[in-house]
């Protein structure tokens, strides 16, 4: 994704405060996550 397209996608969670199919929301209040494996192959296997 280029700088627009994730300015975009923040502007859509933020109208709708939701994510969606293609958007997943992860909360960094203590910094980056350690851990994103679990997200990552989610959105692999979505779709088989």
């Amino acid at each position: 994704m280029n700088q627009n397209e994730v300015i975009e996608a923040i502007k859509k969670v933020r109208k709708y405060n939701s994510e969606t199919s293609s958007i997943e929301v992860k909360s960094a209040n203590n910094g980056f996550p350690k851990k994103c494996y679990d997200t990552f192959s989610s959105f692999s296997n979505k779709n088989g």
